[in-house]
């Protein structure tokens, strides 16, 4: 009895995850964007971050306050800015 409602929920553990899988293929193909992609990065803001990485006057929460992006955001944003100019 035990076996069978193991393999029961695995097997609907199987179609959960199939179900999850296709819907964000599904979404990612009609919304025509990928995930992850730097939506609000204006060239003032990428300016302004290449001016937080040299002068560290200028704090996080300003430019977060001034642009209206998280912390995360920023960061991401940051990280990005930082690999491009050493490539």
């Amino acid at each position: 009895m035990i076996l069978v409602e193991l393999d029961r929920a695995e097997q609907e553990r199987e179609i959960t995850v199939k179900g999850i899988k296709d819907g964000i293929a599904a979404s990612t193909k009609k919304s025509g964007r990928k995930q992850g992609q730097l939506d609000k990065m204006s060239p003032e803001l990428e300016k302004d971050i290449k001016k937080f990485l040299t002068d560290r006057s200028i704090k996080q929460i300003d430019l977060m306050n001034k642009y209206n992006i998280s912390r995360n955001t920023l960061k991401k944003y940051i990280e990005y800015i930082a690999n491009k100019k050493c490539i």
